[in-house]
C-alpha cells in the first residue's frame, strides 16, 4: 500500500482533478513549483554520474560520464502543455571518441583537451482538445507491436523535430506524425500513421511508416 501511495504522488498533476486522495507527503517534489487555478509550472535539476573501473591486463581503466541538466514542464489553461529537457554530459576515460557534428552518427560531441562533451535536448508543446491533441517540437517516438516493443520506431534513436496529430473516439484512436531526419546524405522526411481499435483488453492496430 505504501508503494501505491508513492505512485499516486508521482502522478499528482494528472490525478488532482479526478477525486483521488493523495497524501501531502507523497506528492512529487520539485526544486521549484508554481500553481494557480488552471496553470502549473515545475522546474527540476538533473544529475547523474556513471563511473566504471574495467580490468585491462594487470591494470584498471577508469571512465566516467557526468551529466547535468534541467527539466521544465508546465500547463496553461489545462489545454497547452510544454516540456523542456536539456542535458550536458562530461565524458572522461573513454577512448576512441572523436569530434562529431554529423547527426547520422549520433549525438554531437565536442573535444576540449582530455575532456569530451555531449549534449541533448528535448522540447515540445502540446495542445489538447476534447477529442484529441496536437503536438510540435523535438521528441522521441516509440511504436511497435505492443506497449513494450519499438520495432517500428524506437526511443533508442535520437530525438527528431516533428509534429503529431492524434484523434480519439470511444474505442478508436488515430495518430499521424511527420518528422525531419538529418543525415550525412542531407535532410530526409519521415511520416507515420497508426489506427488502433480496442476490441479486446489489448488494442489491435495498423501502422504505416515511410521515410523519404
Amino acid at each position: 500500500m505504501a508503494l501505491f501511495e508513492k505512485l499516486k504522488g508521482e502522478f499528482y498533476d494528472e490525478l488532482k482533478d479526478r477525486n483521488v486522495n493523495i497524501l501531502q507527503k507523497e506528492k512529487e517534489p520539485h526544486l521549484f513549483s508554481w500553481r494557480e487555478k488552471d496553470c502549473m509550472f515545475h522546474y527540476d535539476g538533473y544529475f547523474t554520474e556513471d563511473a566504471r573501473y574495467l580490468p585491462n591486463n594487470e591494470e584498471y581503466n577508469y571512465s566516467s560520464r557526468l551529466t547535468l541538466g534541467s527539466i521544465i514542464r508546465g500547463v496553461v489553461g489545462n489545454k497547452i502543455h510544454f516540456y523542456l529537457d536539456f542535458r550536458n554530459t562530461l565524458i572522461k576515460g573513454e577512448k576512441g571518441l572523436k569530434k562529431n557534428y554529423n547527426p547520422s552518427k549520433g549525438l554531437p560531441i565536442t573535444v576540449a583537451g582530455s575532456n569530451v562533451y555531449s549534449d541533448q535536448a528535448i522540447a515540445y508543446f502540446v495542445y489538447r482538445f476534447p477529442w484529441g491533441e496536437f503536438s510540435i517540437g523535438r521528441d522521441s517516438f516509440d511504436w511497435g507491436p505492443g506497449y513494450r516493443g519499438g520495432l517500428a520506431l524506437s526511443k533508442n534513436s535520437q530525438p527528431i523535430d516533428m509534429f503529431k496529430f492524434q484523434l480519439e473516439f470511444k474505442r478508436f484512436k488515430f495518430t499521424s506524425m511527420s518528422g525531419f531526419l538529418n543525415s550525412a546524405l542531407g535532410r530526409k522526411n519521415i511520416s507515420a500513421h497508426r489506427i488502433e481499435v480496442r476490441i479486446l483488453p489489448n488494442p489491435v492496430s495498423y501502422t504505416h511508416l515511410r521515410a523519404h
